[in-house]
């Protein structure tokens, strides 16, 4: 995955409103929803690593494959998901400095400049790496071909729609490894609640012929007349099925943490991949904004972030 983007054409957008001379608008709150879209995709990165934490890894030769291990998938995952960070901080910092120039209007001559360099510090840092995506190539070309229109706007908003094709292809692969993490993440819970099965499987085959035991033996009490031989068989069974209620009521709420933390992380997954969709057309709409000298609506991407919020926090700790 290589998010080495030509900032020459961002660069553009941001110099071109130090000629403006104009009342610009507060697009402060697109750079503050763009900041918590960063949060919200990074986090659910990072309940996938730690879903892969929770799940015992063998290498070729059936041996354990230690956490502390670089050979381990949730290390390697994230190493793959920094890069992803990366491209987000690159996302942040777009927009960040977009609002700053719009913000300080004539005098952003030297401001845009620092900013500037900002940015092109960050594109330094940033270098190719793993991923999931497979479509930065056809990234590369919309840089190509809307840099072009980039360089040709005389006005923020012409600038702005015309870096919207390049915002809405890195959006598109944010989207794509979302959904590439989606599937990890359920698989990796498949994994995991199978594991608990595992581990508690023969004592709860043990607990279940125990119940049947006692129906059966409270029948043929019944039918004895409480005898004292048939009372005696059930207080014995009884006992017997009482011992295995701490470990029935461990299994329970391990099943239930873990069935709880797999519907809420695909809700997370899902909601974040529809805020991407927000942001995106939050942006296209910002050109509109800043003609209108008007506030950007974002109010469904804040929404749709909250509610990644609070699916991640419904999220036990493994």
């Amino acid at each position: 995955m290589n998010y080495v983007i030509q900032n020459k054409a961002v660069i553009f957008c941001l110099l071109v409103l130090t000629t403006a001379g104009c009342q610009m608008p507060n697009v402060q709150p697109f750079a503050d929803a763009t900041a918590q879209l960063r949060q919200a995709v990074i986090t659910t990165g990072n309940l996938t690593i730690a879903a892969m934490r929770a799940t015992p890894y063998t290498d070729d030769e059936s041996n354990v494959i230690p956490l502390n291990s670089e050979n381990h998938p949730a290390n390697r995952l994230t190493d793959i998901w920094a890069e992803r960070t990366r491209a987000m901080d690159t996302l942040v910092n777009y927009s960040d400095s977009l609002a700053q120039v719009v913000d300080a209007g004539k005098s952003a001559e030297k401001t845009a400049s620092n900013l500037v360099n900002s940015i092109s510090n960050i594109a330094d840092t940033m270098t190719g790496g793993e991923g999931f995506s497979d479509e930065t190539g056809a990234l590369a070309t919309l840089i190509v071909k809307y840099g072009v229109q980039l360089k040709a706007a005389h006005a923020v908003d012409q600038a702005v729609t015309a870096a919207h094709p390049v915002i809405a292809g890195i959006g598109k692969i944010v989207k794509k490894d979302l959904s590439s993490l989606a599937i990890l993440y359920n698989n990796e819970y498949v994994d995991i609640l199978d594991n608990i099965d595992e581990e508690y499987g023969v004592r709860n085959t043990y607990r279940m012929d125990l119940i049947k035991k006692v129906t059966v033996a409270r029948v043929d009490m019944l039918e004895a007349d409480f005898s004292n031989e048939s009372v005696a068989e059930v207080s014995k069974i009884e006992k017997l099925l009482a011992a295995t209620e701490k470990d029935h009521q461990e299994f329970t709420a391990k099943m239930q943490a873990a069935k709880t933390n797999h519907h809420e992380g695909q809700r997370a997954f899902a909601t974040a991949i529809n805020a991407v969709d927000f942001w995106i057309a939050a942006h296209k709409e910002l050109h509109l904004a800043i003609r209108e000298n008007r506030r950007p609506n974002v109010q469904l991407l804040l929404t749709a972030i909250q509610e990644v919020k609070i699916a991640v926090d419904n999220v036990r700790e493994h």
